[in-house]
């Protein structure tokens, strides 16, 4: 699917095209990475240890989460706004709020998908994975049918790819 996805983006949009996407995912899984604060280890170890209960831990690993979001966030906003470095070139305004709004949603995502790799259940991490593949490549195929031809089209259709994962794994 992500193959699919790439030709796709590829043959559409052309090499300008190709390039800001691979900016924008670039730009979020250094977000993601900065702001998730590695704390998928500890989710999968402390979700093995209480198989399926609701323990004392979630809430402050959401939080812990949320404030990494956050923080990942509004370092890219102050990055892209006022530092202009000249690698983020291709960048629109548009893309820009598109990753500010792709790290949080990656974060909760990678989070969840954790902690049903430490309940052990595997065989749905897999569909959910599958499903949001399936899901981007939906969504891209249907706003650069119906609303532009353009990344900011395959970058949202991602976007709203995983928030439909993240949504399956909730």
């Amino acid at each position: 699917i992500a193959l699919m996805i790439e030709i796709l983006c590829s043959r559409v949009l052309g090499p300008e095209g190709r390039g800001q996407i691979a900016l924008c995912a670039m730009a979020t899984a250094l977000g993601t990475m900065l702001g998730g604060l590695g704390v998928e280890i500890p989710i999968i170890l402390w979700s093995a240890k209480a198989r399926d209960t609701v323990s004392h831990w979630i809430p402050a690993v959401a939080l812990w989460g949320f404030a990494g979001a956050a923080a990942a966030s509004a370092i890219w906003m102050l990055v892209y706004r006022y530092w202009h470095p000249a690698f983020l070139r291709g960048i629109t305004p548009t893309l820009a709020l598109i990753v500010t709004i792709a790290i949080p949603a990656n974060i909760i995502f990678n989070n969840l998908i954790a902690i049903l790799t430490g309940f052990e259940r595997f065989r749905r991490r897999a569909a959910i994975s599958f499903a949001t593949q399936i899901a981007e490549l939906i969504s891209i195929v249907l706003l650069m049918l119906f609303v532009s031809r353009s990344p900011i089209a395959a970058v949202a259709g991602m976007l709203i790819g995983l928030l439909v994962g993240a949504a399956l794994a909730f």
